[in-house]
């Protein structure tokens, strides 16, 4: 049996340039690395270490959609909701479960998660994934230029040649 597939295990030249879909999953909106495998938590988090704190999402590239993603494997759809509310996407869950002692298991989350500016907070979805992650996410909003501030001219360039219909 080939694992292989007949082919190469590495490209003959592992300089060649990514694919442009490829550049935007490989590259990290943040900054900085972690030290340690642990999470840093609180208002300091992002300046000392470049990761956002609990409840901030990574803002998103210039033109990418917003996307946040939240491992909700253990619950059902209809256990879940999801809402907008103050610029924070709310996201939460609740399972019960009875027992044969006749005792009741129930576990219940709920998680804030603020929306960047670059984001209309009316244009946020959701979408469950077959492996239990929910997928949230909104495109961005194009920068608006006041009246009269645009970059490009109004008027239409002046073309000096005469074209005629047969």
């Amino acid at each position: 049996l080939d694992d292989g597939f007949g082919m190469d295990p590495f490209p003959d030249d592992l300089t060649a340039p990514w694919p442009d879909w490829a550049l935007p999953r490989l590259s990290s909106p943040w900054s900085g690395t972690l030290r340690s495998g642990m999470v840093p938590r609180g208002p300091t988090a992002t300046a000392r270490f470049g990761v956002p704190a609990e409840g901030r999402s990574p803002p998103p590239f210039p033109g990418e959609p917003w996307k946040v993603c939240v491992n909700v494997h253990s619950f059902k759809p209809e256990e879940l909701m999801v809402k907008t509310k103050d610029g924070y996407v709310e996201v939460s869950g609740k399972h019960e479960e009875k027992q044969h002692e006749g005792g009741i298991v129930s576990k219940n989350f709920t998680k804030k998660i603020q929306i960047p500016a670059e984001v209309d907070p009316s244009t946020v979805f959701a979408s469950l994934s077959p492996e239990g992650l929910l997928i949230i996410e909104a495109p961005q909003v194009p920068p608006y230029a006041p009246y009269g501030e645009s970059s490009f001219n109004n008027e239409l360039p002046q073309d000096n040649q005469k074209v005629t219909c047969s």
